[in-house]
């Protein structure tokens, strides 16, 4: 059966990036400032088994819109997808019907950060000090916890001046920054701290 373009898919969160996509971000297809890197530890959906868990390697998705999930290219008003043509694997393998094929894909490798930049470059330096200082696995514990909240919260301002430093000295906005160092820790720890009811 062919895709009924309802959209459920694309409203749930843009796809995440495999090996055989790395093509498409090389060749400008899909611009590197679309994504998002989602850090190890990391709270995401994962639909084998239908719960949000932490991811235990990053991963590289189409960012979503705005602060929400629903895929960056998704036009709600034309009910389609404007990177259709050359859209990522999940994508062109997902079907409401049979999600076996999207199920064997999500157990090959993601795309991970390292495929933007060379090894041992400036910005690789960037990324593991950020990495190495600011763990979204870390500030995820806490913030899952009302005794160590401040905990998340010391941590995601710490991180808010290092992000700010460097957009200010590569004059961008702080969504450039997503591919390489993942969302705003604040973003982070407010949503885990929501989803767990932690005051």
């Amino acid at each position: 059966m062919s895709c009924q373009r309802c959209g459920t898919c694309c409203r749930k969160s843009g796809p995440t990036l495999r090996m055989q996509d790395r093509a498409l971000v090389h060749s400008g297809d899909i611009p590197v400032g679309d994504l998002v890197c989602v850090r190890r530890g990391e709270l995401a959906w994962d639909p084998r088994s239908n719960a949000l868990l932490p991811v235990s390697q990053e991963m590289l998705k189409i960012r979503g819109q705005g602060e929400g999930w629903t895929c960056l290219y998704y036009d709600p008003g034309r009910r389609a997808c404007a990177r259709y043509a050359v859209r990522p694997v999940e994508c062109r393998v997902l079907s409401c019907q049979d999600p076996g094929p999207l199920l064997a894909v999500m157990d090959e490798p993601p795309l991970s950060r390292d495929a933007l930049y060379p090894p041992k470059s400036a910005l690789a330096l960037v990324v593991a000090e950020h990495e190495a200082s600011y763990p979204a696995g870390q500030a995820v514990e806490w913030a899952q916890d009302s005794t160590t909240l401040a905990l998340a919260h010391d941590l995601a301002r710490r991180e808010a001046h290092f992000r700010a430093a460097l957009a200010e000295r590569l004059a961008v906005d702080d969504v450039c920054l997503w591919p390489y160092l993942g969302r705003p820790l604040a973003q982070i720890v407010d949503a885990v701290r929501q989803m767990s009811g932690v005051c």
